[in-house]
């Protein structure tokens, strides 16, 4: 080793050493420098710490001649260079880091906190922020709130400082600020068209819609009102509101169908069905009615001027017009036409009533009929077994009993009878004969028949006969018989004497003539 002379300038040569040859200080040789052929060395094997200090222009690593690479600015900052370019300081608040700050590890994290409450890192496979302590906030400016997660709660997103989203416990709240509306924006196929964009807006006095933007503007297709109303649209007109009582409709209803593909006049409900169709009116109770009004005002009969009307407590179904019952069919299936009491028991299925003239008027063709047939069965004959005809190319009325014609009335009004005619004396086409062998006295029953008589005499009696009764008489014997007739007054034809006895010879003929009033004439063959 050479050793130059040392004056009060230092060193007036340079020391010189060889590889691994060390200058050593302190009482220990605590403090070694040298180099070993490969590397230099400043070592310290003592005590205590190895302080470099410098009191005036700081304390410089170079890499280079002129490349920085660590520098010690004296009481601020420590800087770090790569390649002469500072990317590494230490200031008042902390550390600034210019360029990439890597962590060149999977097990490797940036942790924050005394007490590592937040860390950062990357598993391999995910990338992770986690937070141990309060809230993990991120904000977009100071005290500008981006971002906050609370742990086990919610998650909150914000705009210009305001909460507008959040996390529950039943999924997520979007609020408007104070006095502002609350609104979510739904965008399909990136929002590149008006169709594409929905909105769900709920506005300041609690009015929830569902907007679309098909035609350049939002406009409504569902509102809903708290404690209220919800209402439907189509192509922003109304078109079914709710209401307190139900619902109410602006426009026509189809079930399965097209109310325009349909009769305008009767399209505003269309039930339409490939199947069987129809409409249920239901009532859960035995004592109610169920109804299907036609209105032509809101008050009074007005509301039911027509309708249909199924009372359940005797199940009977009615009809009304001009707001008043007309029809009705009651639960054995009788119908009743302007009343509610059914006819006579034998005759009831039908019963018309009007409180002055009634009847029932069967139309047909100039050259049809119109009939009522009375049927005891289903085919053949059994279906009009009785039948009351009007044949109108002759204008003729028929009648038919065991599905034969009985009577006709033609045109004229003459009647033509197919069997025998009779009334409660029997065949009218014939005078009834009644056979007596001995004395008879007339009854009621008498008028309109003879009397065959051969012995015992005839009596005619008082208040037996009415103005128009006839009675005649045969003496079926050679004798004469008497006829008494004091009881009455009794005239013989062409004499105005008052008979009380009178005589009718052997095969004599009369007859006798009620006028009223117990008074009798007489006219015949041997009558005297």
């Amino acid at each position: 080793m050479a050793l130059t002379t040392i004056d009060d300038r230092g060193l007036k040569t340079p020391i010189d050493l060889l590889d691994n040859e060390k200058i050593r200080l302190g009482t220990g040789n605590d403090l070694e420098l040298y180099h070993n052929g490969t590397n230099s060395y400043i070592k310290d094997t003592g005590t205590g710490e190895l302080i470099i200090e410098s009191t005036a222009g700081g304390v410089r690593f170079n890499s280079s001649s002129n490349a920085t690479g660590l520098l010690f600015n004296p009481n601020t900052s420590i800087e770090l260079y790569y390649n002469n370019a500072k990317k590494f300081e230490t200031t008042s608040a902390g550390v600034n880091v210019s360029g990439h700050l890597d962590l060149n590890s999977d097990t490797g994290r940036l942790k924050l906190g005394a007490g590592d409450d937040l860390s950062l890192y990357h598993d391999g496979s995910n990338s992770y922020i986690v937070n141990t302590g309060g809230d993990l906030r991120i904000w977009s400016k100071t005290d500008e709130y981006a971002i906050t997660a609370a742990p086990d709660g919610a998650v909150e997103l914000y705009h210009d400082g305001s909460k507008k989203f959040e996390t529950t416990t039943h999924g997520i709240q979007v609020q408007g600020a104070e006095g502002q509306n609350a609104e979510l924006l739904l965008y399909a196929d990136e929002g590149d068209d008006n169709a594409d964009k929905w909105r769900l807006k709920v506005d300041t006095n609690g009015q929830l819609e569902i907007n679309n933007y098909a035609s350049g503007s939002y406009e409504k297709n569902i509102e809903c009102n708290g404690n209220g109303n919800v209402e439907l649209y189509y192509d922003g007109s109304k078109k079914l509101e709710t209401t307190s009582g139900g619902v109410s409709i602006t426009g026509n209803l189809g079930i399965g169908g097209t109310p325009g593909d349909y009769d305008a006049e009767a399209d505003n409900f269309v039930v339409a069905s490939s199947d069987h169709t129809g409409v249920t009116i239901a009532s859960t109770g035995t004592d109610k009615r169920t109804n299907l009004y036609f209105a032509d005002g809101t008050s009074g009969n007005a509301q039911y001027r027509g309708a249909f009307t199924y009372d359940h407590s005797d199940d009977s179904l009615r009809v009304r017009t001009a707001g008043a019952e007309r029809l009705r069919i009651d639960s054995p299936g009788r119908l009743l036409l302007g009343t509610t009491t059914e006819g006579y028991t034998m005759s009831d299925n039908l019963t018309v009533y009007e409180d002055g003239d009634c009847g029932i008027t069967i139309r047909s063709g100039t050259t049809n009929y119109g009939r009522i047939d009375f049927s005891r069965g289903t085919s053949g004959s059994d279906e009009y077994k009785g039948v009351i005809e009007y044949h109108h190319n002759t204008d003729t009325l028929t009648f038919k009993s065991s599905a034969t014609t009985a009577l006709t009335i033609n045109s004229s009004q003459n009647a033509t009878f197919a069997g025998t005619v009779s009334d409660s004396k029997g065949n009218v086409r014939r005078i009834i004969e009644t056979v007596h062998s001995s004395a008879h006295t007339l009854v009621s029953a008498d008028a309109g028949k003879y009397i065959n008589i051969s012995t015992g005499g005839l009596t005619i009696p008082i208040n037996q006969f009415a103005d128009g009764d006839c009675v005649s008489m045969i003496n079926n014997s050679s004798s004469d018989q008497t006829i008494t007739c004091s009881a009455v007054t009794m005239y013989l034809a062409g004499d105005t004497s008052l008979k009380t006895s009178l005589t009718l010879s052997g095969r004599g003929v009369c007859t006798f003539i009620c006028v009223g009033g117990n008074v009798f004439y007489g006219s015949g063959v041997g009558l005297s």
